[in-house]
């Protein structure tokens, strides 16, 4: 037996309405996915920034050229593996399946914006290795000036990286918001 007209059209309505809700909740659960990923990212920065300042700090207090050298590796060492989680990040943000077109270029476009970060804090710790490496205070006063610039350069790309970072995360909280 047929259901009358407006039962069918009723019923009809109920099903584009589950339709459109169930399309939304796998828009939440993507962007649930990709806020989740990005919050990782976010508190490990805070993690070895505290890291690489320690290490900052110690080099500014070096009595000579030993403490500097030993401060030095300890820069090098903090932002090695803050390039590596960096890094590891960025491919595990890229790795996240998310079906819609928005969301896939707000990934694509934060994790470009990890890699570039990584990129910037590998030039960092180059740019510290001839410090490390000094073997005579002339040796550390040669390697000075271009350390600064290096790191100068490096530290102006991390900027920049964090201020697209920032309103990538401002973008994607407003196209995710309820």
């Amino acid at each position: 037996m047929p259901l009358p007209r407006s039962r069918q059209k009723v019923l009809t309505c109920l099903s584009f309405i589950l339709i459109a809700l169930s399309s939304c909740g796998g828009r939440a659960s993507q962007c649930n996915q990709l806020i989740s990923a990005i919050n990782r990212a976010e508190s490990f920065v805070g993690d070895y920034e505290q890291s690489i300042n320690q290490s900052l700090t110690q080099i500014s207090g070096a009595q000579g050229l030993e403490d500097i050298k030993t401060a030095a590796n300890s820069y090098i060492e903090a932002v090695s593996e803050a390039s590596n989680q960096t890094s590891t990040l960025a491919q595990d943000i890229t790795d996240l399946n998310l079906a819609d077109d928005q969301l896939s270029g707000y990934r694509d476009r934060y994790a470009n914006v990890l890699t570039q970060s990584a990129d910037a804090l590998t030039a960092a710790q180059s740019a510290m290795q001839p410090i490390a490496d000094a073997e005579t205070e002339a040796d550390f006063s040669a390697s000075f000036n271009t350390f600064q610039t290096q790191t100068s350069t490096a530290y102006e790309q991390l900027q920049t990286a964090d201020s697209s970072g920032s309103t990538l995360i401002e973008n994607i909280n407003t196209y995710c918001a309820p």
